[in-house]
């Protein structure tokens, strides 16, 4: 019986006695504790008989190397599955034959071995003797503990040392205080300073002392993955250009313990940079000039080419690469013999000289129709002859149909081989539309320097009229009834009145007089005024009125809308002095008429009188400019200032002998019919007690205002500008009822007044009066909501009613700054 079938025996003898007697002896405890320690032991163990066989293995045996403990019965079985190389299979056998030699415990033996699934295993080998009493030979322990995941961790750190060591990047670990626990040779390097100089010292001694910023832990705490560019310092104190990733390191329980710092050196990153911008310029300089130099030898080079080629073949080459262009482009094309006659065109110089086809466009003769007067025609000829070309050469055709257009021409003369002129090639653009829109842009600017000038003049003349009929008003008021002098001083009270009117007329052209528009309904201002137009036409004209029932509203001045209206239908009665129809009608244009604009009214006034030419309506509008004997040139160009200071347009249609139809376009607006019948300015009588602060920087105004509020009863204080009226005003201790005041004065002007001495003054109202309108309490000619306004010139009467009105007026009606 082998030796296991005995072990085998004898423990289950044992167990029976120990089961029948209920007890252990000692040696059999020891020897099941054994057992159980063998079995659940955490690494590889083998019971080697003297002779090598497996006299047991436990489970960690069977998992470390796949195999079933019946497949290794042996040392040698051992040696042959466990070890496929030389050095594996002498180590394996070495360990145990020395053991047996030295009968001692063997110092453990590194080994690899291959498990039963082919995967190999690294291995700490070991051998001990054991002896035991009652066993007639020695055994060995046999035990194996797997290194294999110590060993790839090992190699791992080892490679990741190495890397360290080795890396170009400059890596640092500080703790929380900054102190350097760790550094690699490149760091150290980078900085000229030793490894071994750099561990314990603070991390700060690598940059400037101006960056110091001492870290804390509760700074760590916050700490997350940080990418900078900054600035490094060597041991020699040169700085140098460096870029940080910065992170902390925490524990099992994820506190921060250190952090770690990657740095590089950026200097030659910095120049390459540098030097690649450099680069980049003088290539791209260089680019620039070669392009240069291409395009100037391309430029020689067709040049050239053009003066090889015979005129024949570059016609016909120009009539295959071109032809698709030829007909397509948007500007005329033609080529013409010396003597005019055309011989090639394309379709748009056909339709632009008013023609259906080419053959009838080759019955025309250039000479006469394509260059129109004969001073263009002989600068043409000249400078062709000089130059063999022209370009941008302006003149005007004459179309078939026998109306004219203008065009921009360019024009080239092919020659013979002798210099004669082989044809002409040309290129014709219709500028006709264009010269229509920079006329009308001149004449618009025009209309705007002349508008300027007449609100300059209409300003200063206000002024003066103003002094005019106010002294005239008062020298009235004190020759008595029958004084020869009266007759005297009330023509100069017409005159200033006719002079009024037609400063009024100035601003209205000008759109700097101040308008106070209301809510109206267009036909009830019509219908209000049919009586009146009615005497006014007289009755050898037809009055005809259509107004579109229901119509939509407008916001207008309603004595300004009367003037338009007035004026139109003047102009009409003397455009028909034997009679005639003059239609008035509104239109309400909901959808705005054309695309995209806003909806509107329009009013329609058309005659069947005599009608204008072209060059009369280029003129119509402008200042000054009539037709008339007795004109005075003010009528339509008020009209036209009146209707674009209220937003509106303004179109003429007329041909001689074909009447003239006016169209006044006028925005839509929603809201309700405003009053506009007479004010509480009616009916104020003019006297008074209060104090009145009088501001007015032109003095006949000034003299004349004071004398007149003084005769209605009212204390006067006088300031000839702005500051010199806060003087005053400091300088008066009691109340000030009203502030009347110019508007546009030297330095400070009225409104800016107003507000400065508002802060002192809460309860003292305000009266602006001014003969010119700006933005200071209007805008676009709309006089500002709550402001009190008198507009120059004025009478005394006008004066102090208004005067009146305002401090009569409630809180409510108190200007508003």
């Amino acid at each position: 019986m082998s030796e296991s079938g005995r072990g085998s025996k004898s423990k289950g003898i044992g167990a029976l006695i120990d089961a029948l007697t209920g007890r252990r002896s000692p040696e059999r405890q020891a020897h099941l504790d054994f057992e159980a320690l063998f079995e659940a032991a955490p690494i590889a163990i083998v019971l080697l008989s003297a002779e090598g066989s497996f006299l047991k293995s436990n489970s960690a045996m069977c998992r470390l190397t796949g195999y079933a403990r019946e497949e290794i019965v042996d040392l040698d079985a051992a040696v042959r599955l466990l070890c496929k190389t030389r050095e594996d299979r002498y180590q394996l056998s070495a360990v145990v034959g020395e053991m047996r030699r030295e009968d001692t415990a063997f110092e453990q033996r590194e080994i690899r071995i291959r498990r039963k699934d082919g995967s190999f295993r690294d291995v700490l080998s070991n051998c001990a003797a054991v002896s035991s009493r009652g066993l007639d030979s020695r055994r060995f322990i046999l035990s194996f503990v797997d290194i294999t995941d110590r060993k790839r961790v090992e190699e791992t750190v080892r490679i990741l040392e190495k890397a360290i060591e080795t890396s170009q990047v400059g890596i640092t670990i500080t703790d929380a205080k900054g102190t350097i626990l760790f550094t690699n040779p490149a760091d150290a390097r980078m900085h000229g300073h030793r490894v071994e100089e750099l561990i314990g010292k603070d991390v700060r001694v690598f940059a400037p002392r101006t960056l110091w910023n001492p870290m804390s832990i509760e700074r760590l705490d916050q700490l997350q993955t940080r990418r900078r560019e900054s600035i490094n310092v060597q041991r020699d104190g040169t700085v140098f250009p460096v870029r940080l990733i910065s992170d902390a390191v925490r524990d099992d329980l994820g506190r921060p313990v250190a952090v770690v710092t990657l740095c590089e050196d950026i200097t030659e990153r910095r120049r390459l940079e540098q030097d690649l911008a450099k680069a980049k310029a003088e290539l791209e300089e260089k680019v620039l000039e070669r392009t240069q130099e291409l395009r100037k030898l391309n430029e020689q080079s067709l040049e050239e080419i053009s003066q090889r080629k015979r005129v024949e073949e570059a016609l016909r080459e120009s009539e295959r690469r071109f032809r698709t262009l030829f007909e397509a482009a948007p500007v005329g094309i033609y080529r013409a013999t010396p003597g005019g006659r055309i011989v090639l065109a394309n379709p748009t110089l056909v339709s632009m000289l008013g023609c259906s086809t080419f053959e009838e466009l080759a019955s025309l003769n250039l000479e006469r129709v394509g260059f129109g007067p004969a001073l263009p025609r002989s600068q043409f000829h000249e400078i062709i002859d000089r130059d063999s070309e022209v370009r941008g050469f302006e003149s005007v055709w004459d179309r078939r149909d026998g109306s004219s257009i203008a065009v921009r021409e360019n024009t080239r003369a092919l020659r013979n081989p002798d210099g004669s002129v082989l044809c002409y090639q040309g290129v014709v653009e219709d500028v006709t539309e264009r010269r229509r829109l920079e006329e009308q842009l001149r004449q618009a600017q025009k209309m705007e320097a002349l508008g300027r000038l007449a609100g300059g003049v209409a300003h200063d003349f206000n002024n003066l009229l103003t002094a005019i009929i106010g002294y005239s008003d008062l020298l009235l008021m004190r020759l008595k009834q029958g004084d020869p002098l009266r007759s005297n001083a009330e023509e100069i009270k017409k005159a200033g009145g006719r002079a009024s009117a037609l400063t009024r007329q100035l601003l209205a052209f000008s759109r700097k007089q101040v308008l106070q528009p209301v809510v109206l309904d267009l036909n009830t201002v019509i219908t209000d005024m049919e009586k009146m137009l009615r005497r006014l036409i007289g009755e050898d004209i037809r009055l005809v009125i259509s107004l579109q029932p229901e119509i939509g509203l407008i916001k207008a001045d309603p004595g300004q809308i009367e003037q338009v209206v007035m004026n139109l239908v003047v102009n009409a009665r003397d455009a028909m002095p034997d009679g005639g129809t003059l239609t008035i009608e509104t239109v309400d244009e909901a959808g705005g008429g054309a695309a995209g604009t806003r909806p509107r009214v329009m009013l329609t006034l058309a005659d069947t009188g005599c009608g204008m030419t072209p060059e009369v309506r280029a003129h119509l509008f402008e200042p000054f400019f009539t037709t008339k004997q007795r004109g005075t040139g003010l009528g339509l160009s008020t009209v036209y200032g009146i209707i674009v200071q209220s937003r509106g347009e303004i179109s003429v249609t007329s041909e001689p002998g074909q009447g003239t139809v006016f169209r006044i376009y006028l925005p839509r607006i929603e809201g309700e019919v405003g009053e506009k019948g007479a004010s509480a300015l009616s009916q104020a009588t003019g006297k008074g007690s209060e104090v009145v602060l009088l501001v007015e920087d032109e003095e006949v105004v000034r003299n004349m205002s004071r004398e007149v509020l003084q005769m209605s009863g009212y204390t006067v204080l006088v300031a000839g500008h702005g500051e010199e009226a806060l003087s005053v005003s400091r300088q008066h201790s009691g109340m000030i009822h009203l502030m009347v005041t110019d508007v546009v004065m030297p330095g400070m002007s009225g409104r800016e007044l107003a507000r400065r001495l508002a802060a002192d003054r809460s309860d003292m109202r305000v009266l602006f009066v001014s003969g010119y309108t700006d933005d200071q309490i209007v805008h676009h000619g709309v006089l500002d909501e709550g402001i009190e306004f008198l507009q120059k010139p004025f009478s005394p009467s006008a004066l102090v009613q208004k005067v009146r009105a305002v401090l009569d007026a409630g809180p409510g009606a108190r200007s508003e700054l």
